[in-house]
């Protein structure tokens, strides 16, 4: 399935501290769909989603898809993917943190913010581009790493206190998308060189 354009994540947890409260689990639902990235597209990312075709992957592509239609996916997919919109980019917290939140695997393509994937390293899976097809394979055959990888990303999640990672606390605290701006303004003023984090997110 392929929406045209992007868009952003509304969906987020009622609380500013992460501690559980307000963490929630997409419903769970029958694994039919093998990779599923939700994002917008252009010509790298979809080289990367025909790999995974090319490698036997069941792979579904969402942008403009939000909260309950979202999650619906999600419920059905056995891995999150995460994938540069052009090479050498930062890691895009924000794609991750909800996925990882709601109990769903995440394997993302690495890329040049090694201190910011470090944070993520216990519940996400990373490797390069080239890499991702395998990766994935393999985490589809394997039941018991997806399992564990899940619970490792949802204790990290439930782990990490608001502005931890000013990036991720975009979107963990914005009740409604209509309030991303001023947690943006909020967090700017906090640290002005934060920004700088969110370019290819």
């Amino acid at each position: 399935l392929d929406i045209d354009g992007d868009g952003v994540n509304d969906d987020s947890f009622n609380e500013k501290d992460i501690d559980g409260d307000g963490l929630k689990d997409v419903a769970k639902a029958e694994k039919d769909i093998d990779v599923i990235f939700v994002g917008g597209g252009n010509k790298r990312r979809y080289d990367i989603l025909w790999d995974l075709r090319g490698a036997g992957l069941k792979v579904t592509h969402l942008s403009r898809c939000y909260r309950s239609a979202r999650d619906s996916f999600y419920a059905r997919a056995k891995i999150v993917l995460n994938i540069h919109a052009y090479g050498a980019a930062v890691f895009e917290t924000v794609r991750v943190s909800y996925p990882l939140a709601n109990g769903c695997v995440v394997v993302s393509e690495d890329g040049a913010d090694r201190e910011a994937e470090d944070r993520y390293r216990d519940g996400v899976v990373f490797g390069k581009a080239k890499d991702l097809p395998k990766i994935c394979v393999d985490l589809c055959a394997d039941v018991d790493r997806r399992a564990e990888l899940a619970a490792r990303g949802q204790a990290m999640m439930r782990a990490m206190r608001f502005r931890e990672d000013k990036v991720a606390s975009i979107y963990l605290w914005a009740p409604d998308r209509d309030d991303v701006p001023a947690a943006l303004r909020m967090l700017r003023e906090e640290d002005p060189a934060f920004t700088s984090k969110i370019r290819g997110h």
